[in-house]
């Protein structure tokens, strides 16, 4: 039988994502939902800045729910919300303004809509 020697892995869960922390390749960190890989020694900015830079790459996908939207919130890829009958799925880290419409609705796509398929518009 093969013996698996877990201090080899190379990947190291650091957890929620920390801005201002000093990452080292392979650190591995959660930010809504979804888990990114560390691909360079560096000192966070904030995660989107970081995957422009090439610095962070996304491991696994994932969700996270919010429950229902609230204004003046921060929402990240990857959350889910629900606002009046419909849920929706965050596609652009942002923080809410003071309705959906003007604020979230340019940067999450429509999840679940609670209108029938046969619903006569």
């Amino acid at each position: 039988m093969a013996d698996f020697n877990l201090g080899r892995s190379k990947f190291k869960w650091r957890g929620a994502w920390v801005t201002g922390y000093s990452y080292i390749k392979d650190d591995v960190v959660l930010h809504g939902g979804i888990s990114y890989v560390v691909k360079e020694n560096h000192t966070s900015s904030n995660v989107e800045a970081d995957l422009t830079s090439n610095k962070l790459e996304k491991m696994a996908g994932g969700t996270e729910w919010k429950g229902n939207w609230q204004a003046a919130t921060v929402y990240k890829r990857g959350d889910i919300v629900k606002y009046k009958s419909n849920v929706y799925i965050v596609t652009e880290e942002h923080t809410s303004g003071a309705n959906f419409e003007t604020s979230t609705s340019t940067d999450a796509n429509l999840y679940i809509s609670a209108r029938p398929s046969n619903a006569v518009l």
